[in-house]
């Protein structure tokens, strides 16, 4: 699959055929939605912090959310969430960092029989969810702000993302990116669900074959606003990520490669293309692809800088802040 991404990136020709394979589908699934379709099932296993679990009907609240999440895409996309454990999660109360508390929670919390795991928290926090892009973790944060229509919204937002939705300027939709409030759908999200709705959270994006990838990069490209990054991009960035901070440098060079072939206008992939590049001893390359980023509008990381260029004034001899300012 990585070959088909690399090879269809940006070619003018695929953009037209996946706009008339995207007008194509969306007609399909709109007929086939209308039709009775098979129900799918997909396990949660829940983790609560202490914080959240402090409440005396706690217990009550997850059961009601989860059950009003699940009647909203039973009704939309024939998709049921079913609960099959409720586990107590001892969440580290220093961190305040989402992204950092969402790699707690999976190191903290195995899927065991479940899909996908969705672990609560009441810890204070100005973002109140995050989910992995075509992964199987969701992290939501209720800390007494919102009312129980918002904390269930919020809950609906996040899974979205499970299958790779991206937010949305619809005020109505429950992907309103600046704090969703209703259960509402856009096309685009309609679009999205449709064409991952048999996503398997259990393989991830490898399980992911050429024709999903066509369809869901035909649905990308007809409905993504710009500068919004290819679903599949964010997902191997975040694959990335794992491996820059397990060290594995080569594996985080091969998938942010991906990444940034699916949307190389994303400064935020090449930045840390860049850095998987340095650390793997790419020197020259890494400068490459920092420029690129920087060109793109990612904010200059000074000291990283200062770090690249003493490698390649060490162990290529040239000094990369002079040639730049010489272009």
């Amino acid at each position: 699959m990585m070959s088909l991404l690399v090879s269809m990136a940006n070619r003018p020709t695929v953009r037209r055929f996946f706009a008339a394979i995207a007008v194509s589908m969306l007609t399909s699934a709109a007929v086939g939605h209308a039709q009775a379709v098979e129900v799918r099932e997909i396990t949660v296993a829940i983790a609560a912090d202490e914080e959240f679990r402090s409440r005396s009907n706690w217990r009550e609240l997850l059961k009601n959310r989860l059950a009003a999440v699940s009647d909203f895409y039973e009704r939309e996309f024939a998709i049921r969430w079913k609960v099959v454990s409720i586990n107590e999660w001892v969440s580290d109360n220093r961190g305040t960092d989402m992204t950092g508390r969402l790699r707690e929670l999976e190191n903290d919390a195995p899927h065991g029989d479940a899909d996908i795991v969705l672990g609560i928290s009441s810890q204070p926090s100005l973002v109140k969810g995050v989910a992995t892009t075509l992964g199987s973790y969701v992290l939501v944060v209720d800390s007494g702000e919102y009312d129980e229509r918002r904390n269930t919204v919020i809950i609906a937002h996040e899974f979205a993302h499970l299958f790779g939705a991206w937010h949305s300027h619809d005020r109505t939709s429950l992907m309103f990116g600046a704090g969703a409030l209703e259960f509402g759908i856009d096309e685009a999200t309609a679009a999205v669900i449709r064409t991952m709705r048999d996503f398997d959270f259990r393989r991830g994006i490898d399980g992911i074959d050429e024709a999903t990838v066509a369809r869901l990069t035909a649905v990308y490209q007809e409905n993504a606003p710009v500068g919004e990054a290819h679903p599949l991009a964010r997902a191997y960035m975040g694959r990335g990520y794992e491996a820059y901070l397990e060290r594995d440098y080569n594996g985080a060079v091969a998938a942010d490669k991906v990444a940034v072939s699916l949307s190389p206008e994303w400064g935020e992939a090449r930045r840390m293309l860049s850095k998987a590049l340095f650390r793997a001893g790419q020197h020259e390359e890494a400068w490459t692809e920092y420029v690129a980023a920087r060109d793109l509008g990612i904010t200059p990381n000074w000291a990283y800088v200062r770090e690249m260029r003493r490698a390649l004034i060490r162990y290529v001899g040239v000094d990369p802040m002079w040639e730049d300012a010489e272009r």
